[in-house]
């Protein structure tokens, strides 16, 4: 994500570590609602 690495690029670095804390945790929540969709796709095609 070029455009949110350049938002953390003007903020102090303090910010930045919290920035990328919070990146890493809503990726993490983002990736797992991604793979219960998916199963749900799989699981539709399957029946």
């Amino acid at each position: 994500m070029p455009l949110y690495s350049q938002l953390e690029g003007t903020r102090s670095s303090v910010d930045t570590s919290e920035g990328l804390a919070g990146a890493r945790i809503v990726s993490r929540i983002l990736l797992r609602a991604l793979f219960i969709l998916l199963q749900i796709g799989v699981n539709n095609v399957a029946r």
